[in-house]
């Protein structure tokens, strides 16, 4: 993963703290994403934008969205949006 090593880094390491370090800093650079490039009046986003903001498959989100339920979201006439401030809760209680 070509990308894991530019964002985390080249440290090898088996330390679970290390590993925590470096989830919290990947969580970090997640919110960073969301918030650059953004104009401040866009707040929701698509399932599939989600997906690519946290480099998972639109599956995976579904999964958090409908089965685990810990992703909250709204419902835009058929349309599901997910707000800003739902996916930065989401990170700050994931369990990875």
């Amino acid at each position: 993963m070509k990308w894991k090593n530019t964002i985390l880094g080249n440290i090898a390491s088996s330390s679970t703290t290390d590993e925590d370090l470096k989830l919290e800093r990947l969580a970090e650079l997640i919110a960073v994403k969301i918030d650059s490039g953004r104009s401040p009046g866009l707040m929701v986003h698509t399932i599939d934008e989600v997906a690519e903001i946290l480099k998972v498959s639109r599956r995976t989100v579904e999964g958090h969205l409908y089965e685990k339920r810990d992703l909250k979201y709204l419902k835009v006439g058929k349309e599901v949006r997910i707000r800003e401030m739902d996916i930065r809760k989401f990170l700050g209680r994931a369990s990875f």
